[in-house]
């Protein structure tokens, strides 16, 4: 509420606040394209950018994050970002 108090007090902007369920984060790294990789995450998460624009899936819970891992091996998932 604070937050969109601010952005209509000092910016004017309208906004709207939705909570999502995702709960874990990680770095992808993959020889697929960007597309592809949005197809099949979009069963069990979502695929997003960090603020350097490197690739991150949403997962709402560690069980989708496995069953993901499991049926696509060649998409390493990371606790943080490579170098």
């Amino acid at each position: 509420e604070v937050l969109q108090y601010r952005l209509k007090s000092e910016y004017g902007a309208d906004s709207t606040f939705e909570k999502k369920e995702w709960n874990l984060l990680r770095w992808v790294q993959t020889e697929r394209i960007h597309e592809s990789l949005r197809d099949i995450l979009r069963f069990v998460g979502q695929l997003a950018s960090d603020d350097r624009g490197k690739p991150v899936a949403l997962f709402s819970n560690k069980w989708a994050m496995q069953q993901f891992s499991v049926k696509y091996p060649d998409v390493k998932l990371f606790d943080s970002p490579a170098s």
